[in-house]
């Protein structure tokens, strides 16, 4: 199938393709050819129906899988099979027959295989040519006059399958014969637009993909799309439109009704196939889209179904601006259809979203740039509340009897209110990013909205009343919740909307509530409050509560209570409020009323005096509520009474609350008592268990708590399994001290079964002295029950030192907050505190239990607690003073350091500062080999660049008294290596000679090697490693100029002879080891290649290591055919094998299935498509193994193929293609020009024959190649030198040529030319290159253009049409040009015209085919007032450079102008050879020119136009020669370059630089300097002077790839200059250069770009230093002196970088003879 031709979109998610019917139970398979072709011969109807359906349903390919089906699957083998036994399938027309008179019910079974066949073949290219007999004979007459037959017959499934063979047709083949199928099908048939109304019976669901089942509308809608789709032939498309506009128009009828996908089907198509081809004229593509299709298309914004997935999935969701006014809506309250209608109206309206994009002008690289000026207040103010919909409507809506009218006014409002509030946030972004004060334009409309939305709605008081009376009513709170009739229901729906109104009063205008002070809480005990709260203590609910409108009121109203400032919890009499919010905070609630519940608690009680002494301590009440109502549940049969238990708790609770609040003082006191007696008792273990001061007195709640619970009300309160827990844990209290492991583990298994909740304060109550409490819950597995506290306190410092429980209570702390955080570290300060000596290895051991907590720890807020709680710590800081650790302590102090600080982060590093100081000071007052070694190694990665260099300096120095450092050695030079900054410091590199001395003895030779290499690297000016290369050039070229300043000192002799071998090994050594490493497996290749994190890396690597490396071929068959299968549009790797194929050679077998395999895969095409990357290596790869056995490579079906990628361009890999069909036939001996007849110009177009491939070339792109004609081009060799410098872009005249005389030797093909046929065969403007090619270089392509001229001028002859006689006349006088050669001299039967005579009869001849043109009557008034044309005159030289026309003269852009810019283009695009320059000066041209320029001074299209015909005429040896000796024409540039503005146009500067380079180039010096001396030369480095002034003083103006283009031309000619002998270039011309350099590279991007190549602009940077380097060393020493330091820095920095700036490697061979010289230099 055609890739251009756009195609049906397809859906996503796509139903499975339909099936008619159960399968057969004995289903038919082929699995030959040749047994298809024996099912179908058969004579019996009954059984060739069967076998017809198996066929079809075996060949059956559904639209979704076509790209995913490989060429070898089972599919195209089977039907590769059946046609190599039946060619044409002559079965399957036989069958046509047979049902036709016998069976005609099943005759479209029959066509649904032939369509089927065609449709399958189509995919892939290699199978076209299998159904080209098919196509042939369905497009024969009679089958033809057959099928159209079938779109008459009244069967819809014969219509149906007809339809899609026509379309297979069509598409067969990327529209090969689409040309034909046009002329055979019978358009002017009547019955053809009943076709467009024939849609599918049902539903049309618009979620099913209309082209996976397509009814008859859709196949024939896509039949006559194609016809007008990129695809399609230009001729055929035009004839269509013009033809049969009436069927166009049918694709229009009723659309509105059709598939979102087809209707984007038919509009892409006529957008790319009709609007973006310009090849349609304008007229027909207007008269095409008049009213008739636009009323249909108005159509489309109607429809009221979703098209795509999307908040604007309607397109008729549209608002007009102004529309309130006039609108006449009904907004009076009422209960009326017209009033619902106009309310809902407005609702949708208003709820639409803010058009936050109109705020900005546009997005700059900075951000949104937001306009200065708010829109309108009206503007903003009318879409939020409209301006018809005044407050006392509103307040009469909310008033009325009427409950719907209620609802819809409340609903109404509080879209009013969300949109004003979506406003306000829209304004307060803008003004934010504005930076706006509070008297901003955006502020001042915010405040003025505010005030006006307050004066538009009701006051909150009708808002309160409207509450009351919805949601405090008796109706409400006596329902039942099991049982909720409609009114209820009712009465549930407006009472949400009520109290989401109250709630956005008190969000968005909270200063109306405030006034008018009314008490939320009566909401929550009274109306729907209450009967909330019965529902969320209800155990069940019912079905009818699933609507979620209670569940919405209940959460509403909590976040009321939230918002409201005026909420007193404990105002009324007996229970209050808190006792409400206790039942309702339930950890099992799925609503979300839970959380808002606990932000609600923690509100109203963290700032009471319950809990001023410790906020923190509200959370782990919370969390007890929590844990008490997910363990309290015992037995499934008691949770009604459990229920009630917990409300008595709730209860409880909330009075212990209100009585602590009325007397703190006396549970303050209660506290203090327990606090004294639990000292007392717990003195005899104050060494392990630590010791609480008065701040951690407990709660007053929590004795009021135990007040009521433990001492009156459990045992009488509570059921008989909380009782039994509670027994349980008051006989632990009691008998503390005789309880035994056993007895332990079994009580905790006992409250597991009760409730995990309850575990904690069983270990409370146990005293870790008398019973190892952490033993036994590690060992029963409940250790997760009790928090981190808790388990410290019952954890011996014994046990800490085991492993396995540092982990375990570690896991304690995971997921912990900054909060807990701060817990845990005081605690283990604490026991740490509690320990005298500091060798004890307790310490050691908590250290470590800490570091392990540390590295658990995720958030960066509660890893800085933990370094905050060490650093400011005195516990801590008498343990990190330690100086002489014992091992377990340094170890501990090692892990904790390594765990709190990371030292890749400066940040950290900067918090452990004061201690590497410290560290560092005691180090540098210590003696020589001190013990406090081990006391500083922690500290090492964290220290800043002085104190690593003075501890380095300090284990230096330590050497030769002890090699005991060796270690610590290896952890400064790991630091080292991940801070490179730090080697630069010269004070490092004297220790480097005393290192490598005892490298050998040193067990870190290999950190120590590394460190070496950086150490040279910043030694030395160059850098031994490779620079990465990125940011600003001028920071870079600072950079090295820096280094090259700063390390001028040669580096030490020793130091350079460890480094210098590294120096020796060429780059070409190792790649060339490496690729034999790599390439000797290739099982170890292939499994590298099928790794995708590894194959990216090796397929980098290719070309490098393809280049050096020497391989086998038998070796590099997995590369191979990895590389095709997998990357076949991997530029990379395509290049690597093309590099590889250079270098080996295959055998004939393996170069046949290389080829198939690339031929035959299917991304073929768009490797080889023009735009692609691939192209060129992979048609390189095709060359080479088409060259390696031509006699075995060259077979038709492998030419084929290349037809189709073959563009007929200039480009190498179409040059190379051509080379193959060369090959192809020399081999062969057969011409490829029968194979070329379907060829087409355009990627996916297929030709019919060779008229139609040459009316379909590119008409400008032709005429193109006849103005830049490649001189170079013979008839020979194709891929020459010359080629890779052409214009790719360009067509390759030796091959239009040779189409052009296949046409002409077959007369068509027996085709008689129409009228039409000519003008568009001459529109293509191949006879101006027929023309052209008279003035080529070389006489080959000279011959095939006279012959090709003689047979075109007998087809004019003999052909009839109405542009004949001009252009027969135009031939004629070109003709007579053909001057018969003498007797006496030598034939020239190709004689070369000069190339301004070639170049006016093209544009002749182009002219006469487009008489619109301004050039039309010009030229022909010319030839018809001459009867022979002058070759030695330019034609039209005085009438069009020095133009009469006075009427318009005047005029800036007059015809005048024109006219003369014309002429100049002419005489540039025709000054080629030195016979052409004979002809311009027969009348002085160039004296005219230089004239002309500067009478034009302010005119830079004629000033570039002048400067272009110079730089032709500089690109002559003789020409620019007679210009500089006799036309003065270096003076005339110095003075015209003097005179130039400082403003001038980059266009003119970059046109004087190439100028002076063809001078320096093409001029004959000898005999210049013979005529002249050495003046020519000074005035042209004056001229170069001037340039490089214009190009420093307009560095930030001009584009950076013109200053840079610029630069590098002028730097060729100083180079140029400097080689000549006794020419020597200048110091300020260099000094000129420099800063001109300097002054462009400020802005200039030095990145590594894709595909790890560098940008041009790199290149060209690195070319400009490059030449003034060479330049500079071809000065006396003396001269280069100052500009020697300079220039060998950028040189030798651009030879550090990889992969290398430049190719030819100067900068890489001036780094290595550097290094060399720095090496060699001591004496």
């Amino acid at each position: 199938m055609s890739r251009s031709q756009p195609q049906p979109p397809v859906l996503q998610n796509r139903p499975k393709p339909p099936t008619k019917g159960p399968k057969p139970k004995h289903f038919i398979t082929f699995q030959t050819g040749l047994d298809v072709k024996k099912a179908l011969s058969v004579s019996d109807i009954t059984q060739l129906v069967t076998n017809l359906n198996a066929v079809r349903s075996q060949l059956t390919v559904f639209r979704n899988e076509a790209s995913l089906l490989a060429s070898d699957d089972p599919k195209f083998l089977l039907a590769k099979g059946y046609l190599e036994e039946s060619p044409s399938a002559t079965e399957l027309f036989t069958a046509w027959d047979t049902l036709a008179k016998q069976s005609i019910v099943h005759l479209h079974l029959a066509l649904g295989v032939l369509a089927t066949l065609l449709t399958l073949l189509s995919i892939h290219q290699p199978y076209h040519v299998l159904g080209v007999p098919i196509l042939r004979a369905l497009l024969a007459p009679q089958a033809g006059r057959r099928l159209n037959a079938h779109l008459n017959s009244a069967q819809t499934d014969l219509v149906l399958v007809a339809l899609k063979l026509w379309n297979a047709m069509s598409d067969y083949g990327a529209g090969m014969e689409k040309k034909s199928v046009y002329e055979s099908f019978a358009w002017t048939n009547k019955s053809l637009f009943r076709l467009f109304h024939m849609r599918r019976k049902g539903s049309n669901d618009m979620t099913i993909d209309p082209f996976i089942k397509p009814d008859i509308r859709t196949l024939y809608i896509t039949f006559v799309s194609g016809f007008l789709g990129t695809s399609s032939p230009p001729a055929v498309k035009i004839a269509f439109l013009e033809a049969h506009r009436d069927m166009f128009f049918g694709i229009f009828k009723r659309i509105s009704d059709d598939h979102y996908l087809l209707i984007r089907f038919v509009l892409e198509g006529c957008w790319e196939g009709i609007w973006s081809d310009n090849r349609v004229k304008r007229t027909l593509k207007v008269g095409l889209f008049g009213d008739e299709v636009l009323t249909q298309l108005v159509k489309l914004y109607t429809r009221n179904v979703s098209e795509m997935p999307g908040e604007e999935s309607i397109p008729a969701d549209l608002l007009v601006g102004g529309y309130w006014t006039s609108s006449g809506l009904a907004m009076e309250p009422r209960l009326s259809s017209r009033w619902l209608i106009s309310t809902a109206w407005v609702t949708s309206v208003i709820s639409l979203p803010v058009p936050v994009h109109t705020f900005a002008t546009g997005n700059t690289g900075w951000g949104i740039d937001y306009n200065s000026d708010p829109p309108p207040l009206s503007s903003a103010l009318g879409n939020i509340i409209p301006p018809v919909w005044s407050r006392a409507m509103i307040t009469k809506g909310l008033q009325n009897v009427s409950q719907l009218v209620q609802y819809h006014t409340a609903t109404c409002l509080t879209r009013c209110l969300q949109k004003y509030n979506a406003v306000r946030q829209s304004y307060k972004t803008v003004a934010l990013a504005l930076e706006e004060e509070s008297s901003g334009n955006w502020t001042t409309t915010m405040n003025e909205l505010e005030t006006e939305v307050k004066r538009r709605i009701p006051t909150f008081e009708v808002i309160v009343g409207f509450v009351q009376q919805k949601c405090i009513s008796p109706e409400l709170s006596s329902q039942d919740s099991a049982h909720l009739s409609d009114q209820s229901l009712r009465s549930l729906m407006i009472a949400e909307s009520a109290l989401r109104l109250m709630l956005l009063y008190h969000k968005v205008l909270p200063d109306l509530p405030a006034d008018a002070r009314y008490d939320v809480g009566k909401l929550l005990l009274t109306g729907t409050g209450k009967r909330v709260l019965s529902f969320s203590t209800a155990s069940d609910i019912s079905p009818e509560d699933t609507i979620g409108f209670k569940v919405l009121c209940h959460l509403h109203i909590l976040d009321l209570l939230q918002h409201s400032e005026q909420y007193i919890w404990n105002a009324t009499l007996g229970q209050s409020s808190l006792r409400h919010l206790l039942c309702i905070y339930d950890p099992t609630d799925r609503s979300g009323a839970s959380e808002r519940c606990g932000a609600l608690l923690r509100k109203i009680l963290a700032q009471s005096a319950l809990f001023e002494h410790d906020p923190g301590e509200l959370d782990i009440w919370l969390g007890a509520l929590r844990a008490a109502n997910t363990g309290l549940h015992i037995d499934a049969d008691e949770d009604a009474k459990i229920d009630e238990n917990t409300l008595d708790f709730y209860s409880l609770l909330d009075g212990c609350i209100r009585n602590c609040l009325k007397s703190p003082l006396e549970y303050v006191e209660l506290s203090i008592s327990t606090l004294k007696s639990a000292t007392e008792m717990s003195a005899g273990i104050a060494d392990t268990v630590e010791i609480y001061d008065a701040s951690s007195i407990a709660s007053p709640l929590l004795m009021a708590l135990v007040k009521e619970v433990v001492i009156q009300r459990i045992e009488e309160r509570f059921g008989a399994s909380t009782t039994a827990a509670y027994e349980l844990i008051r006989w632990f209290h009691l008998n503390n001290e005789h309880v035994s492991p056993d007895v332990l583990s079994h009580s905790l298994q006992k409250l597991e079964e009760w409730g995990p909740g309850l575990i904690p304060t069983l270990v409370l109550l146990v005293d870790p002295v008398v019973t190892p409490v952490f033993t036994t819950l590690q060992l029963s597995g409940h250790l997760n029950a009790i928090s981190f506290p808790q388990a410290m306190i019952h954890t011996r410092p014994c046990d800490i030192m085991d492993e396995a429980v540092r982990k375990d209570l570690a896991s304690l702390t995971i997921n912990s907050t900054a909060y807990e955080a701060q817990i845990y570290g005081n605690l283990l300060l604490k026991r740490l505190s509690a320990i005298v000596s500091l060798q004890d290895e307790n310490v050691a051991s908590l250290l470590r239990l800490w570091a392990i907590i540390v590295s658990l720890t995720d958030p960066a807020e509660v890893k800085s607690v933990y370094q905050r709680l060490l650093l400011g710590s005195p516990t801590m800081q008498k343990v990190l003073e330690t100086e002489a650790p014992h091992p377990a302590l340094a170890k501990g102090i090692m892990e904790l350091i390594s765990a709190l600080f990371d030292h890749r982060s400066g940040r950290e590093r900067a918090l452990a500062e004061e201690w590497c100081f410290y560290w560092t000071k005691r180090l540098s007052l210590s003696g020589e080999a001190s013990n406090i070694i081990d006391a500083v190694r922690p500290w090492i990665p964290l220290m800043a660049h002085e104190g690593l260099i003075a501890v380095f300096e300090y284990l230096i120095g330590t050497l030769k008294y002890t090699a005991s450092p060796s270690y610590l050695l290896e952890d400064v030079f790991s630091v080292l290596e991940t801070r490179p900054e730090i080697i630069d410091d010269p004070k490092v590199a004297p220790y480097l000679p005393k290192l490598i001395s005892l490298q050998s003895s040193l067990s870190i030779s290999s950190s120590l090697y590394r460190v070496l290499r950086e150490q040279v690297n910043a030694s030395l000016p160059s850098g031994l490693k490779p620079i990465n290369l990125h940011g600003n050039a001028s920071e870079f070229v600072q950079k090295i100029e820096m280094q090259w300043r700063r390390h001028a000192r040669k580096p030490s002799t020793e130091v350079l002879r460890v480094i210098m071998p590294l120096l020796e090994l060429d780059d070409s050594e190792i790649l060339d080891l490496a690729s034999q490493a790599m390439f000797q497996s290739s099982a170890e290749l292939v499994s590298l290649l099928n790794e995708p994190l590894k194959s990216k890396e090796v397929i980098q690597a290719i070309p490098h290591l393809a280049t050096f490396g020497n391989v086998s071929a038998e070796s590099l068959d997995a590369l191979f055919n990895i590389s095709i299968r997998n990357h076949l549009t991997d530029s990379s790797v395509m290049t690597a094998l093309s590099l590889l194929f250079h270098k080996i050679s295959l055998k004939p077998a393996g170069c046949n299935r290389l080829i198939q395999a690339i031929l035959h895969h299917s991304q073929f095409s768009t490797a080889a498509s023009p735009n692609s990357t691939s192209r060129e290596p992979l048609v390189d790869i095709l060359y080479c193994l088409f060259k390696m056995h031509p006699q075995n490579t060259c077979q038709p079906s492998h030419i084929t193929p290349l037809i189709r990628v073959y563009r007929g361009s200039l480009s190498v890999p179409d040059l190379s293609l051509l080379e193959i069909f060369r090959l192809f036939e020399q081999q062969r001996k057969y011409s490829v020009a029968s194979l070329m007849a379907s060829w087409g110009p355009d990627p996916g177009v297929v030709s019919t024959d060779i008229l139609n491939a040459i009316i379909g070339l590119n008409s400008n792109l032709l005429f193109a190649t006849c103005v830049e004609f490649p001189q170079w081009r013979t008839t020979q060799k194709s891929c020459t030198a010359e080629a890779h410098r052409s214009k790719s872009s360009l067509y390759d005249p030796f091959f239009i040529l040779l189409l052009l005389h296949s046409y002409l030797s077959t007369q068509g093909g027996g085709r008689t030319l129409t009228p039409l046929d000519w003008v568009g065969f001459f529109r293509t403007n191949i006879a101006s290159l027929v023309i052209s090619s008279l003035s080529a270089r070389h006489g080959d392509i000279r011959g095939l253009g006279w012959t090709a001229f003689g047979g075109l001028c007998n087809a004019v002859a003999q052909a009839e049409f109405y542009e004949k006689a001009q252009t027969f006349y135009i031939f004629k006088m070109l003709s007579r040009l053909h001057k018969a050669t003498p007797a006496n001299e030598s034939p020239t039967e190709n004689p070369r015209l000069s190339t301004y005579a070639t170049l006016f009869f093209a544009h002749a001849i182009r002219a006469v085919y487009t008489p619109a043109s301004s050039l039309y009557p010009l030229v022909s008034r010319f030839l018809l007032q001459r009867p022979e044309f002058d070759l030695n005159d330019p034609p039209m030289l005085y009438s069009m450079l020095y133009s009469s026309l006075s009427s318009d003269f005047g005029k800036r852009g007059g015809n005048w102008k024109r006219e003369r810019v014309w002429m100049l283009r002419f005489l540039a695009d025709g000054m080629v050879s030195s016979q052409d320059w004979k002809v311009l000066q027969r009348r002085h041209t160039w004296d005219l020119l230089a004239t002309t320029y500067h009478t034009h001074s302010n005119d830079g299209a004629i000033k570039q136009g002048v400067l272009k015909v110079l730089l032709r005429m500089t690109q002559n040896q003789r020409v620019v020669t007679s210009l500089v000796c006799h036309s003065h024409l270096l003076s005339w540039a110095s003075f015209t370059i003097s005179g130039m503005s400082r403003i001038e146009d980059e266009n003119t500067v970059m046109s004087w630089c190439q100028a002076l380079e063809n001078i320096v180039v093409f001029v004959d010096h000898e005999r210049v300097t013979k005529r002249m001396g050495i003046l020519w030369r000074d005035q042209l480095l004056l001229c170069v002077n001037k340039l490089l002034n214009y190009i420093t003083g307009n560095a930030t103006t001009y584009p950076m790839d013109q200053s840079l283009e610029g630069l590098c031309t002028l730097t060729r000619i100083i180079q140029r200059f400097s080689s000549l002998p006794d020419t020597p270039v200048e110091r300020e011309t260099l000094f000129k250069a420099l800063g001109a350099l300097k002054s462009v590279e400020t802005g200039l991007d030095i990145s590594l770009g894709e595909a790890s190549q560098w940008s041009p602009l790199v290149s060209k940077w690195g070319e400009i230093q490059e030449r003034l380097w060479l330049a500079m060393m071809s000065m006396d020493n003396e001269q280069k002196y100052d500009l020697w330091g300079i220039l060998t820095a950028r040189m030798v920095g651009l030879g550090s970088v990889k992969p290398p700036v430049l190719s030819e490697g100067t900068s890489a061979w001036v780094r290595i003879e550097v290094l060399h010289l720095l090496s060699q230099s001591d004496s």
